[in-house]
């Protein structure tokens, strides 16, 4: 059976919806565990799940790479996040999250973002974050992952789950990311939705649920909850198995 390695946010982490609660740290009694699995379960597959909500890409990238240091995977999906999540690494005795040293600040155009009242140091940078910052971070945070996974032999496929920036920015950031020198060195082979934003021809998971679900009803959980639900989490496992080239997903689907 093939080993697969999957990272990710809310939309890959199966903390909030799998049934196997006993192997679950109790942080927060009332946080929802709803009983049903998540997108990577669908794959025939031994399947390591690194997904955590509420994080970013820097995490996803670096929890892939520092699992690939100790362990060999056959293949790997990266579940790419909101592009404008900031992801700080602590020493683990000091702080965690979900059991991982990890924390995000999110931020929000042109207001820095605030950083967690324990954090010690000093950003020097204050001026204000601008959305093409963040974009162009994602883009090479996606040519890092992919030379990563070429230079390791590793197939691997890259995907953007939730919508990665405000809908009213995508005419503009599309444009900025049609001129940027990353562009054409992202194998779209392996990278399902490219180039993401949809005035330029590509797309998201949400993009494609929203497609299927226009109101919202049938594949979100609901009562504000716009995280897939089962039924949601099985068109994305569909989505990724129909849209891939590689027949290696076709066979663990």
């Amino acid at each position: 059976m093939s080993k697969l390695l999957v990272s990710g946010c809310s939309y890959t982490d199966d903390y909030w919806t799998s049934p196997n609660t006993n192997s679950r740290p109790a942080f927060d009694k009332t946080r929802r565990i709803t009983g049903f699995p998540v997108w990577s379960d669908f794959f025939d597959a031994d399947v390591t799940n690194l997904g955590k909500s509420g994080l970013g890409n820097d995490y996803i990238l670096n929890s892939i790479v520092d699992r690939l240091a100790i362990e060999k995977f056959d293949c790997v999906i990266a579940m790419w996040s909101e592009f404008t999540r900031v992801d700080w690494e602590f020493d683990e005795s000091e702080y965690s999250y979900e059991r991982l040293p990890w924390t995000v600040v999110s931020g929000t155009g042109d207001r820095s973002p605030n950083l967690p009242t324990d954090f010690e140091g000093t950003i020097i940078y204050r001026k204000p974050f601008k959305y093409e910052l963040f974009v162009n971070k994602a883009l090479r945070t996606f040519y890092i992952f992919q030379q990563i996974m070429e230079n390791m032999n590793i197939p691997y496929l890259q995907v953007v789950g939730c919508r990665c920036m405000p809908p009213a920015l995508n005419y503009a950031l599309a444009k900025f990311v049609s001129n940027s020198p990353i562009v054409d060195k992202i194998n779209p082979e392996h990278f399902l939705g490219w180039p993401i934003f949809p005035d330029i021809g590509g797309w998201c998971i949400d993009d494609r649920l929203d497609e299927l679900d226009p109101s919202r009803t049938e594949l979100r959980i609901g009562g504000g909850d716009n995280h897939p639900n089962k039924e949601g989490h099985e068109h994305i496992f569909d989505i990724i198995t129909r849209e891939s080239k590689d027949e290696i997903w076709k066979s663990m689907g």
